[in-house]
């Protein structure tokens, strides 16, 4: 039996992919899609001929890698044509492959032959590694539940789907033994992790230890040096004290070339950013740092001509007197002198960088495994700028930038579901079908709660089409969000389904549309799922604290002619902007602070007697409120009037819920007995959460869901009013309001100082 080999040739070579469809697209135009596939990392095909890599060497075994989420890490000797020959073995199952690595080419042999699926196999690329000779080299495979990729001296040389989830032996050809005093390796242990640092710290403290000084001049800015003689009139008998504020300490640098750098060598697929006052100089974000030097930046630096800012992504090679690279440049509007927020996400194979939450750079790029996050900060003598706001963490989003991305992503799909690129959109081919049975699934088991969207446009009119998310790490016991359009009207379900039963969990009727529909399905907040359609939620679900709607995701489709849909845009992070809260408890219990940093502060009760909310109702909200008979709760409430459109009661220990559709019966009840108690302060208290967003109202508690209900169309009015209740009774209240951009406090507090603050 013949093994199954892979990989790049010794010449630079295309591989080309055909796909003629013939179909309805945008209502009127025939298309036919033929794409040309580069031979690149992310390009994935199988070499059918070329020299069998031969199994006549003496093996050695070198690592053990037990966790299916790790980096297994050692140097090897190459020989003097450059050539080293790994084999990463199954313990279990005996399979495995064997990978030869040179300047020539990069080969993998998978054996046995037949274990290994050719869809498996198909999804397989491969590089060269660089053209060096013999000596020590560092070979590290980074291993994933939804991708293995191989590295020599950090450049990626293969990249193959995951092919087992057990254990995992590396071993290496013997004429690539180091000698024995010479011999290192290492495994580690990858999984999720979260940096944050807003240098909310202790009066007097000393360079945060989380932080290690590469170069440049680094220390704690506080806002007291600065804060002296009076404001505004009035005379300040004191400082204020630091640690009152997380504003009150920034990071602050200078120097020529300053680098300051926090987290792991091992760091990868990690999203970083921090906020950055920028007057002069360079300055921003430093990641990908390599143990032996090196680094990838962010930077952003004034235009001397226009005066405006320009944003620059670069590299750093090791080599201390090699000057860098510049990867990309963005010009910008925005003036100098302002704090900016700066971003870097990054994938296996690419770097996509933001300016205040706006994505200015997406590059694919050969990356090493992992690296540490930092600051930079160049400098004029005697200047230094401020950073605050630090962030890091694991993410799990998912680019589908090419065809490519969606092969590799696939874990399982009906015959005949087709990937092409048009107009720079990735989408997907779903052939007629008589029922629910085509289906995409994609991405990794282990991947945690994520949002999932896709544009769908079928030929006809009736059409049924959807997304889902798996429970856990199986995706045999999943969630199904789908759209069914049929005879003039249209029916949203969200169900629970399992490989024997299905559970319908919401649903939502809405009148005829078209031939297409944008879908949603939601699971980032804990113990949510939002279902969204064109925008606006219409079914939503609180699964309890023990299930997790994550892992595996899929579309399925079903028509009676050809239907497209968009490649899903993937995200593990709400962006979604929401009010704020202050942290520190200090704000909160202070006298005059508590206006405006405690729940009781958001309400304001003028000389009539009414009591509103102080903001606006600009999108989804939610409410907390305790069980008070007597009190009412007025959401919506138009400009003119001072009744909203929604209304929530509390009478007789029973809490009823009004809306438009429901007119002036309930459209549903739920007695307070139903509402846990929970401990506030040294006290016990019902408090219930009403939920308002899109076309969904529910009540619930903090992971649970006690009744709901739909409406015809969104709410409008954007103001708040509560009647029947005390000031004790508001303190316990708490509104969260999303699509409200909120800045809070800035650095020197004078106000909250010279009012009596302390």
């Amino acid at each position: 039996m013949q093994p199954i080999v892979v990989g790049t040739p010794d010449h630079n070579a295309d591989a080309t992919a055909h796909c003629a469809l013939t179909s309805i697209w945008d209502n009127a135009i025939i298309i036919s899609v033929k794409e040309n596939v580069s031979f690149i990392l992310g390009a994935y095909f199988v070499l059918g001929i070329g020299v069998l890599l031969a199994d006549d060497a003496d093996w050695v075994r070198r690592l053990e890698v037990k966790e299916r989420e790790s980096l297994a890490a050692m140097n090897l000797l190459a020989d003097p044509k450059g050539e080293i020959r790994v084999r990463v073995l199954d313990p279990e199952n005996g399979n495995g492959f064997d990978v030869s690595l040179s300047g020539a080419g990069t080969r993998c042999r998978f054996f046995p032959a037949d274990y290994f699926p050719e869809d498996l196999r198909k999804r397989v690329s491969a590089l060269p590694c660089a053209q060096v000779g013999g000596g020590l080299r560092w070979f590290v495979l980074k291993r994933t539940s939804d991708a293995w990729v191989g590295y020599v001296d950090e450049r990626p040389v293969l990249k193959m789907p995951e092919c087992w989830s057990g254990g995992m032996e590396i071993w290496h050809a013997a004429g690539n033994a180091p000698d024995a005093d010479k011999i290192d390796d290492y495994t580690q242990k990858l999984g999720s992790f979260k940096f944050e640092d807003n240098f909310l710290v202790p009066a007097g403290s000393e360079f945060p230890p989380t932080w290690e000084v590469i170069s440049g001049i680094w220390k704690l800015h506080s806002v007291t040096g600065s804060v002296s003689g009076s404001s505004g009139g009035y005379q300040l008998a004191r400082q204020p004290k630091p640690e009152k504020s997380p504003n009150f300490y920034t990071l602050e640098g200078g120097g020529t070339n300053g680098a300051v750098l926090a987290g792991e060598p091992f760091y990868s697929r990690y999203v970083y950013r921090a906020a950055v006052q920028h007057n002069s100089g360079t300055n921003g974000l430093v990641f990908l740092a390599g143990e032996y030097g090196g680094y990838l930046a962010f930077t952003t630096r004034t235009d001397p001509s226009a005066g405006r800012l320009t944003l620059d992504f670069w590299r750093k090679p090791r080599q201390a007197d090699e000057p860098v690279e510049i990867l990309d440049t963005v010009e910008t509007e925005l003036p100098a002198g302002q704090w900016l927020l700066l971003e870097v996400q990054l994938h296996d194979d690419r770097v996509i960088c933001r300016a205040d939450n706006i994505e200015v750079i997406r590059r694919k790029m050969l990356l090493p495994p992992g690296g540490r996050f930092g600051l930079f900060s160049n400098m004029p003598a005697g200047e230094s700028t401020r950073f605050d706001d630090v962030l890091a963490e694991t993410h799990c989003d998912r680019p589908f930038d090419a065809p490519e991305d969606v092969a590799f992503a696939t874990r399982r799909q009906s015959p005949g579901m087709t990937a092409l690129l048009r107009e720079g959109t990735t989408w997907l081919y779903s052939p007629p079908v008589d029922a629910l049975t085509n289906i995409w699934e994609y991405g990794s088991p282990l991947d945690g709660a994520l949002r999932q969207e896709s544009l769908f446009v079928a030929s006809s009119d009736d059409f049924i089409c959807g997304l889902t998310a798996a429970e856990g790490t199986s995706s045999e016991n999943r969630f199904r969000f789908t759209c069914r359009q049929h005879a003039g009207a249209r029916e949203y379900r969200l169900e629970h389904v399992t490989p024997t039963n299905s559970t319908l969990l919401d649903t939502h009727t809405a009148a005829f549309s078209s031939n297409r529909v944008t879908l949603a399905l939601d699971a980032l907040r804990p113990n949510e799922l939002r279902c969204y359609a064109e925008g606006r939620m219409v079914c939503f679900h609180r699964p309890s604290a023990a299930v997790r709607a994550g892992g595996v995701q899929g579309v399925v489709a079903a028509a009676d002619g050809d239907m497209f849909f968009t490649a899903p845009e993937v995200l593990s992070r709400d962006i979604v902007l929401s009010e704020r809260f202050e942290k520190n408890p200090l704000y909160v219990n202070d006298p005059y602070m508590r206006h405006w940093a405690s729940p009781e502060g958001q309400w304001v009760t003028f000389k009539d007697g009414m009591t509103w909310f102080k903001g606006d109702i600009t999108g989804p909200v939610k409410v907390r409120l305790p069980v008070v008979n007597g009190m009412e709760l007025h959401l919506c409430v138009p400009e003119d009037a001072s009744n909203g459109m929604c209304r929530v009661s509390v009478a007789g220990d029973v809490i009823s819920v009004f809306t438009p559709d429901s007119g002036d019966e309930p459209a549903f009840t739920v007695p307070s007995a139903e509402v846990p108690e929970i401990a506030v302060g040294k006290e016990k208290a019902r408090l219930f959460t009403l939920g308002m967003e899109g076309l969904v109202v529910w009540l619930g508690g903090d992971e649970t869901l006690l009744a709901r209900a739909h409406l015809s169309a969104p709410l409008r009015g954007r103001k708040m009013r509560i009647a029947g209740m005390t000031v004790g009774n508001l303190s316990r209240t708490l509104v969260k309001r999303d699509n409200v951009f909120d800045t809070l406090f800035t650095e020197s507090l004078y106000n909250w100082t010279i009012n009596g603050g302390r």
